[in-house]
């Protein structure tokens, strides 16, 4: 499980097939068009996060979300 700090991070069009970011701290970090699929996002600080036309399913169960924009577009808020 990677822990680090991507505040701000441009992970724009990153392949992050497989990826365990559980705990990471991304807020603020722009994942427009990265490949999500089967990352996995558990316990991660994803505050005001862009994942806007992200590819896959990446598992976002646990995951802390405030005002963060999803593959969809659609902003999602569950632990603000």
């Amino acid at each position: 499980t990677f822990r680090g700090i991507l505040v701000r991070a441009n992970l724009s069009g990153a392949n992050l097939t497989n990826a365990d970011l559980g705990s990471a701290n991304l807020s603020r970090a722009n994942l427009r068009r990265a490949t999500i699929a089967d990352a996995y996002f558990g316990f991660a600080l994803l505050t005001r996060a862009n994942l806007r036309g992200a590819r896959g399913t990446g598992d976002f169960r646990d995951a802390q979300l405030c005002h963060t924009t999803m593959a969809g577009g659609r902003v999602r808020s569950t632990a603000c």
